[in-house]
């Protein structure tokens, strides 16, 4: 079977980073973290996916 490297681009990695924060805030939350760091790690990673999405958009 032969192996392949794939080569990510810059918006895709962040597109992951932002759904992978979003799903550590969750968890966080489940596990009783305060609100606070719930609500800042949703956010961030919020903003990181969806600036993402807007330079996909905005580059077609």
């Amino acid at each position: 079977m032969p192996s392949e490297i794939v080569d990510h681009s810059t918006r895709v990695i962040a597109i992951q980073i932002g759904f992978w924060l979003i799903a550590l805030a969750v968890g966080a939350s489940a596990v009783g973290y305060r609100v606070s760091v719930t609500a800042a790690g949703a956010i961030l990673g919020a903003t990181i996916v969806a600036s993402a999405l807007v330079l996909e958009v905005a580059e077609r």
